[in-house]
């Protein structure tokens, strides 16, 4: 870790990234933490800000700083198929304030915040560089019920882009509830499979009555009248698993 550049710093209460057009290298007018950094963008090393003479800034504090900015910057979480995109994202003070305007009982200082267009929030991403979230965290996060994600990364150079692995600390009951649905869903579509092939089961049978003899045509009736009842217990789940998809869509879960 000790190879880590400073990647993002403060001037005038905006953050800006090393390689924007902006930052002039020598410029001694960025912070970091709290401290004053040199931008320096030289020919022989990589571009990053660098920390005056003398102060010591950890490597894991710089890495974790590098990934919420990054994160920020792009306004956006991915690995794999898991994918999150928000309209705005707030950092640890900000996220903190806006978090305690609607929950004035929070008392946790969030890495990152995801905000739709609407302002509403979307979830938490918790930045994992040193360590996981203690337990007692995990048991306040699951009882402010703010959809939660915790991401770890390989502690290297420009690897703050890069989670290794997303976990989820908390997702809300709705979600939990969509995803059962979902399953019951397929379960239906089973059902109504099912379903198409008892009602051409049930017209080749009526059509093969008429070359049937009378004894025949009592029993083979009897087979309809109870194949008619499944048909009609398929089409009760059925008619269940068109409210809960028109549910799901109305709550434009993915």
């Amino acid at each position: 870790m000790n190879n880590v550049k400073i990647q993002y710093a403060l001037k005038n209460g905006i953050t800006y990234n090393i390689n924007d057009d902006f930052v002039k290298t020598g410029d001694k007018g960025f912070t970091f933490d709290g401290m004053h950094v040199c931008a320096a963008k030289g020919k022989k090393n990589t571009y990053h800000f660098r920390a005056m003479p003398g102060a010591i800034i950890s490597p894991n504090r710089i890495f974790h700083v590098n990934c919420q900015n990054y994160i920020k910057e792009t306004k956006r979480l991915e690995l794999d198929d898991f994918i999150i995109e928000a309209h705005k994202v707030l950092l640890e003070h900000d996220a903190q304030k806006f978090i305690l305007d609607k929950i004035p009982f929070y008392s946790m200082r969030p890495d990152c915040l995801f905000l739709d267009k609407n302002n509403e929030i979307i979830c938490i991403v918790e930045v994992n560089v040193t360590h996981a979230k203690s337990e007692d965290d995990i048991i306040k996060i699951n009882q402010y019920k703010i959809p939660t994600y915790e991401l770890k990364f390989f502690k290297h150079e420009n690897n703050y882009k890069n989670p290794i692995s997303i976990e989820c600390l908390f997702k809300k009951t709705t979600e939990r509830e969509n995803e059962k649905l979902i399953n019951e869903i397929k379960v239906f579509e089973i059902r109504i499979k099912t379903l198409i092939n008892e009602i051409n089961s049930s017209e080749i049978t009526i059509k093969r009555l008429k070359y049937m003899q009378r004894f025949k045509v009592a029993k083979t009736f009897k087979e309809i009248i109870n194949n008619t009842r499944w048909t009609l217990y398929n089409i009760f789940w059925l008619k269940n698993a068109i409210q809960k998809k028109k549910y799901i869509d109305s709550n434009n879960f993915k």
